[in-house]
């Protein structure tokens, strides 16, 4: 199965983008040949309009265009952990909770958090006292979140972006440890491809580390020179080895692809980006997640 993340929409319509938006860029997303896509409340003022109605519609929307939903990302959710005021406020917590609430596990089963370069600019840390004061208040509200969203029976991603808090893949294995002595053991990871090139991190290590941990992909491309979501194909990204150490690794979600380009390229960019990966995964007989 190969799907889109929200990038799709927001190119298309911005990133103000409504339910109304989405449910009328179905027809062309199934006519594309795609079979899933991802939810995503961008903006935190917009939170009402997804969780009253719009996820619901969505989904029942999708499902009339042979589409299903392979994760929501709770993109505002970022600002949780953006800089030193941000990550000691309250703000977070409760807006996860209100998103969870509105999800149906049964119909979009992943809330994926992403976790964005930490800020020092405006109040550099400049000893290591505070930077575990700082990763210890870290690990404490991403526990309240994930507590918030468990509970409602879905599972938690982190997309991780260069930079962040988390600090990679070992980063990233190391905090799932010690939120397990937290009481949780089901921590995922949203495979951004982008993000972990920029990073430098050897992406078929990095993903034979994460086995069993994957829950979800933003597949897209960049020269690991800059943090770009460009088409799979179109940059340095050695992308066979990468889907064949994907399949062996156990990942069986959704080849969800990630492009950021003008409005006006979306429908070639994307119908050309879906046919290069289920090429080369008809090639290398790598099985499409079902």
């Amino acid at each position: 199965m190969i799907g889109v993340s929200p990038a799709y929409f927001i190119c298309r319509y911005g990133d103000r983008f409504s339910p109304e938006h989405v449910i009328s860029g179905l027809k062309d997303l199934a006519q594309l040949g795609y079979q899933a896509l991802q939810l995503e409340v961008y903006h935190a003022d917009s939170i009402t309009l997804w969780t009253s109605s719009g996820f619901a519609r969505i989904i029942s929307a999708a499902g009339g265009n042979n589409l299903v939903v392979s994760q929501c990302v709770a993109h505002l959710l970022l600002h949780a952990f953006a800089d030193e005021a941000t990550l000691f406020s309250p703000w977070g917590v409760a807006e996860a909770a209100a998103i969870s609430a509105a999800l149906p596990p049964d119909r979009c089963p992943v809330l994926t958090i992403p976790v964005p370069a930490f800020d020092v600019s405006a109040a550099p840390v400049a000893n290591a006292g505070a930077w575990r004061r700082i990763e210890d208040r870290f690990e404490e509200k991403l526990s309240a979140m994930v507590s918030e969203i468990e509970q409602r029976g879905l599972r938690v991603a982190l997309e991780v972006m260069p930079g962040s808090l988390v600090g990679g893949i070992q980063g990233f294995l190391r905090l799932c440890e010690r939120l397990e002595n937290r009481g949780h053991d089901k921590l995922g990871f949203n495979l951004d491809t982008g993000h972990a090139w920029a990073s430098r991190e050897p992406l078929g290590l990095s993903i034979t580390r994460l086995q069993g941990r994957i829950l979800g992909t933003h597949l897209c491309d960049n020269w690991a020179s800059e943090n770009l979501s460009l088409a799979p194909g179109s940059a340095g990204i050695d992308w066979p080895p990468l889907l064949s150490t994907l399949s062996s690794a156990g990942y069986s979600g959704s080849f969800d692809i990630e492009i950021h380009c003008p409005a006006d390229q979306v429908l070639d960019q994307y119908a050309s980006a879906r046919l290069f990966l289920a090429d080369i995964s008809a090639q290398n007989q790598i099985k499409e997640p079902a």
